[in-house]
């Protein structure tokens, strides 16, 4: 899975160079903006996340859909071109996570995926113990 998520990266930074040297040439692509997660509250071993970006770059989009694998199991859901707040995103202890986020033309053109990566590790320490309760001798 390691070797998964530095692909991804990888990926990442091609396509963020892929980006730079378009607009030195001036051509437009379409790329959702401000794609991230804030972690909400984190409970037990469950830690909870919501999902945002900007609005849309291009004015014909029609269309969001956001993927969610969960430990290589793919789930994707579509949202009107006006969404940019997107369902919250729940992540256990050892779970690794990869949201995408593309946007869509009305002539069904998809955007390059904007990528977030998420790994489930436990940071949150244990409550404090309950306070040691002083013990009274009653009988000797």
């Amino acid at each position: 899975m390691f070797n998964f998520i530095k692909k991804l990266l990888r990926l990442s930074n091609d396509i963020s160079d892929i980006i730079h040297n378009l607009q030195k040439i001036k051509m437009k692509l379409i790329y959702p903006t401000a794609f991230s997660v804030s972690k909400i509250f984190q409970e037990n071993n469950m830690a909870n996340y919501s999902v945002s970006a900007g609005p849309v770059v291009d004015a014909d989009v029609v269309e969001r859909r956001v993927s969610v694998s969960v430990n290589g199991v793919v789930t994707s859901k579509s949202y009107v071109s006006e969404t940019t707040v997107f369902d919250a995103v729940s992540v256990s202890d050892n779970e690794n996570v990869v949201l995408t986020l593309v946007d869509v033309d009305k002539s069904g053109n998809v955007s390059e995926p904007a990528v977030v990566v998420l790994s489930g590790k436990d940071t949150v320490a244990p409550s404090k113990p309950v306070d040691f309760v002083t013990a009274e001798v009653v009988a000797e």
